[in-house]
């Protein structure tokens, strides 16, 4: 009696098991769908962020973002692209709009300068993000990456660039600063102001890309990083 009650426990267990591990794959392909098909969710901020959020993220125009930054003091980053490279990154997302996808072979570094602080970095740049919502407007997102041995940008040597809005806006800053808080591991996040070509393009969220680098950032002994691929989404 006792046997069988045992096995129709594990039968029971496995049953739930095998139920969730459905019912989170369902929302992972129907996550994918909505993605690739251009839909996204961006919920409304919480009353106690708003003001800020209103103030400080939906800034677009070099008015506001000054009164900002009296307050604030944002960081700002200069990127020059010669017009040839430019040309080819508005081919590229002339091509993503097409497909409502950036493509991986769309993803092609090209030369670039970096200023900060009166200081020139050598880098490549291209396009980043594989949903629409990361270059469909005029604030197009970039990824960055310093060539060579140079000094690095904020103790970066790669990183993202893009609109605060695809980040959830400040939830995503304050999920960092709590995790770092916790002392877990955590990207390098802030907010900057771009100019592409010496033009303000507004507010960005800069963030860090997985290496070396992070780990020693948050004071962790080399070991390894994990990532998923999801090019199987856009396929």
């Amino acid at each position: 009696m006792l046997y069988n009650l045992k096995i129709k426990y594990k039968n029971k267990s496995l049953i739930y098991t095998l139920f969730f591990c459905i019912i989170i794959m369902i929302s992972i392909l129907f996550g994918g769908y909505l993605t690739i098909h251009g839909y996204s969710f961006h919920t409304k901020p919480h009353k106690s962020l708003s003001r800020y959020v209103n103030k400080f993220i939906h800034l677009d125009n070099k008015n506001n973002t000054d009164d900002y930054n009296s307050s604030f003091k944002l960081n700002s980053l200069y990127v020059y692209i010669n017009k040839k490279n430019y040309t080819r990154i508005e081919e590229l997302r002339k091509v993503a709009l097409e497909n409502n996808y950036l493509e991986s072979s769309s993803k092609k570094f090209m030369s670039c300068i970096l200023k900060h602080n009166d200081r020139f970095i050598k880098s490549k740049i291209r396009l980043k993000g594989d949903a629409s919502d990361h270059w469909s407007e005029d604030k197009w997102s970039f990824r960055l990456k310093i060539d060579g041995n140079q000094n690095l940008f904020f103790g970066m040597k790669e990183f993202s660039v893009q609109r605060p809005e695809t980040r959830e806006n400040l939830r995503e800053w304050l999920f960092k600063r709590l995790l770092r808080k916790e002392d877990l591991i955590s990207l390098r996040y802030e907010f900057v102001n771009v100019y592409i070509n010496d033009e303000l393009k507004g507010i960005y969220a800069i963030e860090e890309i997985p290496s070396k680098l992070l780990i020693e950032n948050n004071k962790r002994r080399e070991g390894v990083v994990v990532k998923f691929n999801d090019n199987l989404l856009f396929e």
